[in-house]
């Protein structure tokens, strides 16, 4: 971003942004700690992200897909995230969304 938003968004969306760089913090990175997270709104996430129940993500992943995007960088639980907790999180993704894709 290199300071400067330049991207379609609202002037909100812009300010999450803006925190986002100005918080950023690269020894927290992919951390649950890092102050940048506090950055982070409800609305931005469901702006920017796909989280929630599996057909719901499903769907998004096919909305994205059908308008011509055809590769995904799927990101999980981060490191501050218990082992179990995060393993529940990839075997439900596996088990619950992708097939969902494979119809």
């Amino acid at each position: 971003m290199y300071g400067e938003v330049t991207g379609p968004v609202d002037e909100e969306q812009a300010e999450v942004f803006r925190q986002l760089h100005d918080r950023y913090d690269m020894n927290a990175h992919g951390q649950s700690g890092g102050e940048q997270i506090a950055a982070l709104t409800d609305d931005f996430i469901d702006d920017f992200a796909i989280i929630g129940a599996p057909g719901y993500c499903a769907g998004r992943l096919t909305e994205l897909e059908e308008i011509g995007v055809t590769k995904f960088v799927i990101v999980g639980p981060n490191s501050g995230v218990p082992t179990a907790r995060a393993g529940a999180a990839a075997a439900r993704f596996a088990d619950d969304v992708l097939p969902l894709l494979r119809t």
